[in-house]
């Protein structure tokens, strides 16, 4: 059935969340702070036929996965464009597969009475991308790590060069 995820994810944790209905994400973070272990690193992995991203939450930090002919709204639940719902600004720290993604914020599009654009307290936002989508590179290394095909739990340096400042 249909379900909704959001809260904060503590080091040395992984989800895989794989859904019948659609699955509503809110605020979704990693635990941050340092690592002593690849392993440490959370993961959450979400797979549905699709996936609704409510429109106050900021940051989703998922690998989003939609099945077959799936959708990814990133502002669900919102009214019309005009919606101050719609103006909260989202960041995906994470990996969005899907057949159809609609991408409906309007952060930093809208212009205050001086012509100015702000967010809803007032930051000034123009130019500024109403979602930014930030590949997670530590999946590569995460996944390394599950497969337990590497041959330990800590990263290497194999190379190393030194640059002078203008090179």
């Amino acid at each position: 059935g249909n379900l909704s995820v959001s809260g904060t994810i503590p080091q040395n944790t992984t989800y895989l969340v794989k859904a019948s209905g659609t699955v509503t994400v809110g605020n979704l973070r990693y635990n941050t702070g340092s690592y002593d272990h690849i392993g440490a690193i959370p993961k959450v992995i979400i797979y549905a036929p699709n996936i609704n991203i409510a429109c106050g939450t900021s940051e989703v930090d998922a690998i989003l996965i939609t099945a077959p002919g799936g959708h990814v709204d990133t502002c669900a639940g919102g009214g019309d464009e005009n919606d101050p719902a719609r103006s909260v600004q989202l960041k995906i720290f994470g990996t969005v597969m899907a057949d159809s993604i609609t991408l409906g914020r309007t952060y930093g599009a809208a212009a205050n009475e001086t012509g100015s654009r702000t967010d809803p307290y007032g930051t000034p936002s123009d130019g500024a991308a109403a979602e930014i989508f930030d590949y997670d590179s530590t999946i590569l290394m995460w996944s390394e790590f599950m497969s337990g095909s590497g041959e330990s739990d800590t990263l290497n340096t194999t190379y190393q060069h030194e640059l002078a400042p203008r090179y």
